[in-house]
């Protein structure tokens, strides 16, 4: 059942989540199965939240409710790359954030690499209105390349800790062949997963290093 607030609040949460999701403007949020729990969800964050933390922007507690909504449902998408796609001071969200997990108890699991890999996957597909940059990107055969490649890495990395978004980004950078590769570009796969340019190639090159050493 959709939680209606007010219509302005309405259409920035629509905003922000068509801004975040890369989704069309003609995209139902509120009708379509796909989005209409994760509206739901985060409006019902935005009211706790709003009663037991004061903040004077209304927007910042609805981008952190639209982020934490996205995040227990599943969507690999770090601080920075959502405070980047909705316009966002990233130091203010993730203030924010750790208010409301501290506030409502909120347990948000960690994600793991290959949802890092189909965030990046899924907005390689709807990027808004950036698509036609990727006509030439099999999408399917990359995610299913991409796992292969996340196998490896968790194999011999051996529950080691590693940044699960830089090295997503690394291997769907790897997964791609040379002409989607520059199509793509690091710098694109960086600001889609959120992390710099300097952890996509350091991560590309120990990639390298692995799957050189599986090799062998």
């Amino acid at each position: 059942m959709h939680i209606q607030i007010s219509d302005k609040i309405d259409d920035l949460f629509t905003q922000v989540l068509q801004d975040t999701l890369g989704v069309d403007d003609g995209v139902d949020l509120v009708g379509d199965g796909r989005y209409a729990s994760i509206v739901s969800n985060a409006m019902r964050l935005y009211i706790d939240l709003s009663r037991g933390y004061r903040i004077r922007s209304k927007k910042t507690i609805i981008c952190t409710a639209i982020y934490a909504a996205l995040r227990l449902a599943g969507y690999a998408i770090t601080v920075n790359a959502f405070a980047d796609r909705v316009g966002m001071d990233v130091r203010r969200l993730a203030v924010c954030y750790r208010a409301m997990q501290r506030v409502l108890g909120l347990t948000v699991p960690n994600p793991s690499l290959n949802a890092y890999i189909d965030e990046v996957v899924r907005w390689l597909e709807e990027d808004g209105g950036a698509q036609d940059r990727y006509t030439d990107v099999d999408t399917a055969r990359l995610k299913e390349e991409s796992y292969r490649l996340a196998g490896y890495v968790n194999s011999m990395m051996n529950g080691r800790g590693f940044n699960p978004a830089g090295m997503a980004a690394a291997i769907v950078y790897l997964s791609l062949d040379e002409r989607c590769r520059k199509a793509v570009g690091i710098r694109n796969l960086a600001r889609i997963t959120g992390v710099s340019v300097v952890t996509v190639k350091k991560r590309i090159e120990d990639l390298k290093a692995l799957l050189n050493g599986h090799v062998q």
